[in-house]
């Protein structure tokens, strides 16, 4: 074709373009999760027209169930982005195969106690680079209302300590919620024993494992022991075999 084209162009002196050839313009998406805070559940108006400024007409806004926005825009500097949202008080992460934090509101700050140990996980943790999306849940007390153990990891603040849970499976007609693995784990030992787990799956677990499948195949995760949580009955498979 480019050969009958170059012959065409020399016999007619003029230029032909190839009818096949579409040539598309190139646009760079850049796409993050943005939240007001991992307490904070409240956006203001002037973060609202920040948020929609940004976006424009060309960019999408998503609501998650995990209590984050999900925005898309083209742009070509990302970076001015991150500063403006961030300087708003809004919190920046990466999306995709990555480890989020979600915690309840503490009661809107009633139970504040504990609020300083979820802020310092998501410091330290959010965003880290996993096999697959991770989900942290963070309870400020027993009452576990924003199901903290439907979550990969669970962590439950009570009686000035924490339990922590392990391995749900969240969808699917088998979800379960997540194995009871400890009790009464110190403040000052819960950040270093979520980075050994962390760490631990994040080296031996297959491409798009979730936790769960990976606990159930390795049987154990640090010194915690895995247990069936499933359903007793029996239940026809997925077709997608999950």
């Amino acid at each position: 074709m480019n050969l009958a084209l170059m012959a065409v162009s020399m016999v007619t002196k003029t230029e032909v373009e190839n009818p096949i050839f579409v040539q598309q313009p190139i646009e760079n998406i850049f796409e993050f999760a943005v939240t007001p805070g991992v307490a904070n559940k409240f956006i203001t108006p002037e973060q609202m027209r920040l948020l929609a400024e940004i976006i424009g007409e060309k960019g999408t806004l998503e609501y998650t169930p995990d209590h984050r926005f999900i925005v898309k825009l083209p742009t070509e500097e990302p970076k001015s982005v991150v500063e403006q949202l961030e300087h708003s008080g809004l919190i920046v992460m990466p999306i995709g195969d990555v480890l989020n934090i979600k915690a309840c509101d503490f009661c809107y700050g009633e139970k504040a106690e504990s609020i300083p140990y979820a802020e310092e996980i998501a410091s330290e943790l959010g965003g880290l680079k996993l096999p697959k999306e991770l989900h942290i849940g963070f309870n400020g007390c027993g009452m576990a209302c924003y199901r903290a153990v439907f979550d990969d990891i669970g962590i439950v603040y009570r009686k000035k300590k924490f339990d922590l849970f392990i391995g749900s499976k969240p969808v699917g007609r088998t979800a379960h919620a997540a194995q009871p693995v400890a009790e009464g784990i110190e403040p000052d030992e819960l950040l270093p024993l979520l980075k050994r787990i962390i760490d631990e799956y994040k080296e031996n677990a297959h491409p798009n494992e979730r936790l769960f499948k990976y606990f159930k195949r390795v049987k154990k995760i640090q010194h915690f022991h895995y247990q069936d949580m499933s359903s007793k009955i029996e239940v026809e498979p997925a077709p997608c075999g999950d």
